[in-house]
């Protein structure tokens, strides 16, 4: 089917319409929207999750979960940075394009706000356009004023209503440029790498949990986060305080690698703690000293022309340091580890995250604190620290918790008042939350 193209009657000069415009893929790692539907039914993120736009694939879609028909959800897809381009071009298969039944049943955004941003925070361009409840792909054509490439959000302003479900769905989203700036096929198709890896692992992850460990810590469920108010000088004071046990423990001359004797899948609610996932069942680990630094080094390939691979990331773990709480050395009170981590794409996204795990009398983690040092679009670094307290409920499984986080940066809208990007100016901001188990 030839795409229908939706573009408003934006006026383009006759050299400009004559010429045919060549167009560049840029890809997505993953997508984010303001909510997506979540049940017992898709309890892993094996479908209805915002980075199923970005799988080419009609029978799987992103589906708002808002109560109502969904108007005023925003879907966000972060890009590769452009500096500068001339337009950009957004294909949309609207609907749940699984099949014509699913995509009468459930509803399809009409009106949308297709917005581009640069990587520095302004808008680039913007139009809003009526979208056809149908099956195929639609284009968008969204010329640019001059300034760059670095997102663009999809925000749905109404929708045809479902014969049968009032879920609002899209299928796929694919986002092109027009530009003179540099190039790569190979760093976008790293980041659709990403994109499919992750969608690997959520099927795989609901194939697990089909047969769920009974001791597994976390609900089959997830944990949405509700914003709280925050003191800054407690907050500091906390953070302050964590910051100072991870590196008195740091320092301690002992390194421990670690053992499994068995290892537990990471669902989807609790991702946050990817890292140190399989710390939270420490009778499943068992440590012994060792000398080295570095215990792992990983490095992950996509396939690229002629079965030729590129690397797309790469992640080194270090030794473990541990606090014991008693002499037998059997359970442990406090443990510090790094994970260093380097993406490439466009360019070098680089983070260095240090974690301090406390154990409550139980015998389980009950704070983790994060000191994660990263660069972000703009080849800023920012560091960001999070402390958060683990709640249980009466069966021992994680109900939730509370995160108090400081984040000190460039503060991007202070430099855009002032136009000069070469000064930066620092920002620090803090922010609590406590996410609460829903199954």
């Amino acid at each position: 089917m030839i795409p229908r193209i939706l573009t408003l009657l934006l006026v383009l000069s006759p050299l400009a319409a004559a010429e045919e415009t060549s167009w560049q893929p840029l890809r997505s790692p993953s997508a984010q929207a303001t909510t997506y539907l979540q049940t017992n039914w898709n309890r892993f993120s094996e479908n209805y999750h915002p980075t199923y736009v970005l799988d080419d694939n009609p029978r799987t879609a992103w589906v708002e979960g808002m109560d109502g028909n969904g108007e005023g959800s925003v879907l966000t897809l972060p890009l590769s940075t452009v500096p500068s381009a001339r337009a950009v071009r957004v294909r949309i298969r609207n609907g749940y394009q699984k099949s014509a039944g699913l995509l009468t049943a459930n509803a399809a955004p009409e009106r949308v706000r297709l917005r581009v941003w640069s990587a520095r925070g302004g808008i680039s361009g913007e139009v809003e356009v009526t979208l056809l409840r149908e099956m195929g792909w639609q284009e968008v054509v969204i010329p640019l004023n001059g300034g760059g490439v670095g997102q663009v959000d999809l925000e749905v302003l109404s929708v045809h209503e479902g014969s049968r479900y009032r879920d609002t769905c899209i299928s796929d989203v694919m986002v092109d440029v027009d530009s003179d700036s540099l190039y790569s096929a190979q760093a976008e198709a790293g980041r659709l790498h990403q994109a499919n890896t992750w969608i690997a692992e959520r099927v795989a992850a609901a194939q697990y949990f089909a047969g769920q460990p009974e001791d597994y810590p976390f609900v089959m469920g997830w944990y949405p986060y509700v914003d709280d108010t925050v003191d800054a000088a407690v907050a500091e004071q906390l953070i302050t305080a964590e910051r100072a046990r991870m590196e008195a423990l740091r320092a301690s001359p002992i390194r421990y690698d670690v053992a499994h004797t068995r290892r537990m899948e990471v669902s989807d609610g609790s991702r946050e703690f990817e890292n140190v996932f399989q710390h939270f069942v420490p009778e499943n680990l068992a440590w012994f000293e060792t000398e080295r630094e570095q215990i792992t080094h990983e490095q992950d390939y996509a396939e690229w022309e002629d079965d030729d691979r590129f690397l797309v990331r790469e992640e080194w773990r270090s030794s473990e340091r541990v606090e014991w709480a008693d002499e037998t050395k059997s359970t442990p009170r406090r443990v510090h580890l790094n994970v260093r981590s380097v993406e490439f794409g466009r360019g070098t996204y680089r983070s260095d995250v240090h974690y301090l795990l406390t154990y409550n009398a139980a015998g389980r983690v009950g704070t983790v604190y994060t000191h994660d040092v990263g660069n972000d679009e703009m080849d800023l670094s920012a560091t960001t620290e999070s402390v958060y307290r683990i709640t249980y409920d009466g069966n021992g499984t994680i109900s939730g918790w509370t995160r108090t986080r400081r984040v000190a940066g460039a503060d991007y809208y202070a430099m855009q008042a002032a136009d000069d990007w070469n000064t930066v100016i620092p920002k620090v901001e803090f922010h609590r939350a406590t996410a609460r188990a829903q199954r």
